[in-house]
């Protein structure tokens, strides 16, 4: 169990700052876990409203061979202009029945209220068994939502709902023939569904069939899946989809590889449900790996949408192995369609040893044939516990500096100490953090707007 508590009062700047934190664990042999927190905090400022912010968790695991029992539940209360109310309590059941008998259960209760208007409150239960067989597997799954408060609430904020009334899945394993097992395999989906907001209850029955294969064809290595399913609904409805993906890679040599993808997809017929309703696409892409030496790489992507008939920007990069003490990377993008060169950006990296680093960065426009940006960052080692950093960066298009920065950094073994002066914002800071908790710090100084003090907890 640990217990934490802040509290600042300002009687003269009318200021309050209160927080508090709870946290409990417990296990209970021999198989039952409690997890519990509380968090409170209380602001108030000369200048706004009072805030308050109230957060819970309960939770509690079982978990044995045979099954997998939890049980938690979530409250939290804001106060303030926001005055908002939420509680969510879940209930998950899994047991584990010899034969590769699997049942699976949850319910969750939500309530969400917001000033004096009536509770927006949502019950959702799951249901699903599975059965798997020595080749094949039957699953039957049941959802439903109901909407408690009858649309008292006027800011229901669920737009949309889909009940299982029921799903029943039967998929089978590698189709064989002839004593062949082929990588086929057969999907068969009996359902009822409901969907919001149109409010559409129909039923679905669909036959599916997909195909996964992986190939090695001498240096190269490729991986075919297919698929192609037929739906059928109330009304005489019905949609059919055809997809395949194929991606292919090659080694040609040590240093030369490629990597291409395809992928299709088609979808015809009309689907009275917003959820299963697919696009069209098809569309391959590509990249070329060519390595100069084993430190030195260039490769070029690009690809090709034969929907729209456009190709994407070629993209090619020069970039070296990272770890050595002289890295560069260049990336040039051209405009496939127009005929138009774009960016060209460019890193380099110069590192010695571990206690300094020198890097630089440009964005040079190809096309209006003139600088963006140049970026420049400096880190050194003084000491054993003393670092120096510099960050800048400047704008060519402006002719102005976005940021000048210089941070001085003291090792305090767990604690970390930063002295930074940013010279566009003209502000100086003292930022004081534990290594073990980056987000927890706190920071202290002067700029343009007076003195300011942050921390995690509060600002002011």
């Amino acid at each position: 169990m640990s217990l934490y508590l802040y509290h600042l009062k300002e009687d003269k700047a009318n200021r309050t700052n209160l927080s508090t934190k709870l946290e409990y664990k417990q296990s209970f042999p021999p198989n039952l876990k409690v997890i519990s927190s509380l968090n409170f905090s209380n602001q108030t400022t000369l200048y706004s409203q009072e805030n308050k912010v109230l957060n819970s968790i309960l939770k509690i695991d079982k978990n044995t061979k045979s099954e997998q029992l939890s049980l938690s539940t979530a409250y939290r209360q804001l106060g303030g202009t926001a005055d908002q109310k939420d509680l969510r309590t879940n209930l998950n059941h899994t047991h584990f029945f010899k034969d590769n008998l699997t049942l699976s259960s949850s319910l969750s209760f939500s309530s969400s209220q917001r000033r004096d208007l009536k509770p927006n409150l949502e019950l959702n239960s799951n249901f699903s068994l599975k059965k798997v067989f020595k080749k094949n597997s039957l699953e039957i799954t049941l959802k439903k939502r109901v909407d408690l408060d009858k649309e008292k609430n006027t800011e229901d904020k669920f737009y949309s709902v889909l009940d299982y009334l029921p799903e029943i899945t039967f998929q089978s394993s590698p189709l064989t023939f002839k004593k062949k097992t082929l990588p086929l395999r057969l999907q068969i989906l009996l359902a009822k569904y409901h969907e919001g907001p149109k409010d559409v209850t129909q039923s679905k029955g669909e036959f599916s069939l997909k195909f996964n294969k992986p190939f090695t064809l001498g240096s190269s290595r490729a991986n075919i899946t297919s698929s192609l399913s037929q739906a059928f609904y109330d009304q005489g409805s019905a949609k059919y989809e055809a997809g395949s993906q194929i991606n292919l890679r090659t080694i040609y040599s040590r240093l030369v590889n490629s990597n291409f993808s395809y992928n299709y997809q088609e979808a015809r017929g009309h689907s009275p449900f917003y959820f299963d309703r697919k696009s069209s696409f098809n569309n391959i892409n590509g990249t070329i790996n060519l390595g100069i030496t084993p430190s030195w790489l260039i490769s070029s992507t690009s690809g090709y949408n034969f929907k729209t008939k456009n190709y994407q920007n070629l993209i090619s990069k020069l970039e070296t192995d990272p770890k050595k003490t002289l890295s560069l990377n260049l990336t040039a993008q051209y405009d496939l369609n127009n005929h138009n060169p774009q960016d060209l950006n460019s890193r380099l990296q110069i590192r010695p040893d571990k206690n300094f680093k020198l890097s630089s960065g440009t964005i040079y426009d190809l096309q209006r044939k003139r600088w963006r940006r140049f970026d420049n960052e400096l880190e050194t080692q003084i000491t054993r516990f003393w670092q120096l950093q510099f960050k800048s960066a400047y704008n060519a298009s402006t002719h102005k500096y976005i940021y000048n920065d210089f941070l001085l950094v003291r090792d305090l073994h767990c604690w970390e100490a930063k002295v930074s002066y940013h010279y566009q914002r003209r502000a100086v800071w003292l930022e004081l953090n534990i290594k073990a908790f980056p987000t927890e710090a706190v920071k202290f100084g002067v700029d343009e707007q007076g003195m300011q003090y942050q921390s995690t907890l509060l600002n002011f």
